[in-house]
């Protein structure tokens, strides 16, 4: 898990009782508006007011529905997902083979290497937090979790 995105989860609530060195540990329960899902983006080079820098964003989706879009974004992004799709997502995580989902190695340069992005998805189980990078699986987004995953995706950048 990245450190940078350890950071985040420790910031906003999503692990347990973070120990020093912060990894290892559980998030948080459903029900506990805690976080449920992170997704993280690495990668890109953004603009300001000097030479670049590499971008990142991180978007936060609570067991409540709440979500948090931060990071280098034009604006920060706040609001609440229907709890239909929290429920599919919490029902889709609790159904997932985590290590089946990671099985298949990504091959080739990590798009980062390209000013592409890397993604990393953390989710909120039971026995502990599981995490996914685009640059270390080669993800199957016709499996139900990153569908849903997908779905969340879709709502929260939805032009009202």
């Amino acid at each position: 898990m990245s450190l940078a995105l350890l950071q985040v989860m420790a910031q906003t609530g999503a692990l347990a009782n973070p120990p020093e060195g912060l990894e290892g540990k559980r998030l948080s329960p459903p029900g506990s508006s805690r976080p449920l899902l992170a997704i993280t983006a690495v990668g890109g080079l953004c603009r300001d007011t000097g030479h670049g820098h590499m971008c990142s964003s991180t978007v936060v989706v609570h067991d409540d529905g709440s979500y948090r879009v931060s990071g280098d974004v034009p604006q920060e992004l706040k609001g609440a997902l229907a709890q239909q799709l929290i429920q599919r997502l919490r029902t889709a995580i609790e159904h997932a083979d985590f290590t089946a989902l990671r099985a298949t190695p990504f091959t080739g340069p990590c798009p980062t290497a390209w000013d592409g992005q890397e993604l990393t998805y953390t989710f909120s189980t039971p026995h502990g937090p599981e995490q996914i990078s685009s640059c270390r699986t080669a993800i199957d987004h016709k499996t139900p979790v990153f569908q849903t995953v997908s779905e969340i995706d879709q709502a929260i950048h939805a032009t009202p």
